[in-house]
């Protein structure tokens, strides 16, 4: 035994004086292949013992030692979280909706692709994990990006502070100290909306051509501009009811404020996009975490060489790990999209389709369905044409465009103000041109529906339309938000009967939260009314009755109601009824419901 260990002992002190003299040693093939040399420097140490392949780590990351020598292992992996993108940090979220887990994961190696598990955990306000999903990822390649989205979540009515935590996980990452991000976000039950129409608080600034909103899912406000010759940006937290006056948008290089063909989009993460318009061909970006605008690349002369007037709208779509902003500029058929990552237009799109008239004017729209196909509408000549952002090419014809008679009897086009959001499988769109009407077009049936028309009057006390500055965006759940343009400060909300439906009132438990509305009740929109009201209500059986009485007990204007059971309404003309209060009466068999009407002018609309 003593021999032995003298042997091997003579054996290690003679390796160490080859190396120590530099003299060489065979390297085993794999050692080369993976970037192994004979080990130089002072600062390394054998150990293990003799004959053994692999004798551990050296003192330097990255390095192993031999016996014999040490060699400089290959590039080690990398790969950290480097974004939350939904829901954003601080965002106030509606009790009994979703939040959809957005991550941007990077893989640092300059060298080597990436194998590794994208991974978030969310903890309600006790602390408690409520949530916890993985989503592997094969071969990433060296410095390339990729966003991750994981299952949706409904927060139910679990009030106060959230907290999300992403992860990423691979054996053996070089620097853990960037493999996890946290944000927190709130979740506040919303106020008990009505249904149908009602006025919000005023903007601070009067909206005119120009003037437009933005929706940002993620921090879950509206980001609006008055347009008007003026720079005037601000935001809507919708949960609390207010404006916050944000940094005005810039004149900029164009010298100009935003008028007609400013139009405004955000990327639902750290920035809102907006053209000036005002015949110029500026484009900015505002960055909403240091509240300042940054000028962008000009928006692209193209075919048409027309500088950016009305007519103009823009989506935002996330394609893979790339952000686009789709702009349809206007005035002729140009169509072009904006790369957010590389800040650079692309002008390779086939153009908007020509149609009847090449000719994309004031009023014309585009609406991103969350999926494959953008829509847009030509005002004045009322196509609309679907664009595969796939396949980047246009329907070969147009689909149904929206109605030019609506309710109102009159034969309307679709003009300045007109403007459209898409939720839950339908577009919902203003149809501007100095009118009241709002359409909604359900993709599935390809059917346009005339729905409760924007009320003429508001806090302004004057009769204001839809025209130009007029917007409308999604905040989701069937509920939405409008401008009405036409130099106001008014801005409505619209309350679908989906939201009711669906909604989860403070206080309520699981259970209760779980089921509709079982006893009857009515909802009254507008209120006061002048032309026409429409009554909804749910029924806890079919056949109902709705009545409008005077003072004098005598019933001035009657509809039936043949639905079933459910979520259903009616909609009362009160053409010729004079001003004042009345009470309004749903009957059935075992049902009575009244509410108070107030008829603010004598109407000369429908009965």
């Amino acid at each position: 035994m003593a021999r032995v260990r003298t042997i091997a002992l003579a054996s290690v002190l003679l390796l160490l004086a080859g190396v120590a003299f530099g003299q060489n040693f065979r390297i085993p093939a794999s050692v080369w292949s993976s970037g192994g040399r004979p080990g130089a420097s002072t600062t390394f140490r054998l150990n293990g013992t003799a004959g053994q392949p692999v004798q551990g780590t050296g003192l330097s990351t990255g390095y192993k030692g031999y016996w014999g020598f040490w060699y400089q292992m290959g590039e080690l992996g990398n790969v950290g979280v480097t974004a939350i993108l939904s829901p954003t940090a601080g965002a106030t979220i509606d009790t009994g909706a979703s939040v959809t887990p957005q991550v941007k994961f990077r893989n640092y190696s300059t060298t080597r692709k990436a194998n590794f598990t994208g991974r978030v955990k969310l903890f309600n306000p006790e602390g408690s994990e409520v949530y916890d999903e993985a989503i592997g990822v094969s071969q990433l390649l060296p410095r390339w990006d990729t966003t991750l989205t994981f299952p949706a979540y409904g927060v139910g009515t679990d009030t106060g502070v959230w907290t999300l935590r992403a992860f990423a996980q691979m054996p053996g990452d070089t620097h853990p100290q960037n493999d996890t991000l946290s944000i927190t976000f709130n979740v506040k039950a919303r106020p008990p909306w009505p249904l149908g129409w009602s006025e919000a608080q005023p903007i601070p600034g009067i909206v005119k051509d120009g003037g437009w909103l933005a929706m940002h899912t993620g921090n879950g406000l509206i980001y609006a501009a008055c347009g008007n010759k003026s720079g005037g940006f601000y935001s809507y937290n919708v949960l609390e009811s207010t404006w916050t006056t944000l940094t005005a948008i810039p004149n900029g290089t164009e010298a100009k404020p935003p008028y007609k063909g400013a139009v405004g989009v955000t990327n639902n993460d750290r920035y809102v996009y907006a053209t000036k318009g005002n015949n110029t061909m500026g484009f900015w970006r505002y960055h909403i975490d240091s509240l300042t605008w940054t000028q962008m690349p000009d928006v692209p002369y193209g075919p048409s060489g027309k500088k950016v007037k009305g007519g103009t709208d823009m989506v935002f779509v996330q394609e893979g790990d790339t952000g686009w902003v789709y702009l349809l500029k206007g005035v002729k058929t140009d169509f072009f999209r904006f790369n957010t990552v590389t800040g650079r237009w692309d002008t390779t799109l086939p153009p908007a389709p020509a149609g009847m008239k090449d000719k994309w004017d004031k009023g014309s729209w585009l609406v991103y369905d969350g999926g494959n196909t953008i829509y847009a509408h030509k005002a004045k000549y009322h196509e609309l044409w679907a664009f595969d952002v796939a396949t980047h090419t246009w329907g070969s014809s147009p689909l149904p465009g929206m109605p030019l008679v609506g309710m109102m009897g009159k034969s309307k086009k679709s003009k300045d103000g007109g403007s459209a959001a898409f939720d839950a499988g339908a577009i919902w769109a203003l149809k501007g041109g100095n009118t009241q009407e709002f359409w909604k077009y359900t993709v599935a049936t390809g059917t346009w529906t005339e729905l409760e028309t924007i009320p003429s009057y508001g806090s302004t006390l004057k009769k204001k339309r839809v025209k130009a500055g007029g917007d409308i965006c999604a905040w989701g759940g069937g509920v939405f938000f409008a401008l009405k343009g036409n130099k106001t400060l008014e801005f409505w909300q619209y309350t679908s009967g989906a939201a009711l439906s669906s909604r989860i009132l403070p206080g309520e438990t699981g259970e209760q939260a779980g089921r509709t509305q079982a006893e009857p009740g009515l909802l009254v929109a507008p209120n006061p009314a002048v032309d026409a009201v429409t009554v909804q209500f749910q029924l806890p059986a079919a056949g109902l009755t709705v009545s409008l009485y005077d003072v004098t007990g005598r019933c001035v204007v009657s509809k039936r109601c043949l639905s079933g059971a459910g979520l259903s309404g009616v909609r009362l003309g009160l053409g010729g009824i004079a001003p004042g209060v009345y009470l309004l009466k749903l009957e059935g068999t075992g049902v009575v419901v009244t509410d108070k009407l107030i008829v603010t002018r004598g109407a000369t609309g429908e009965r």
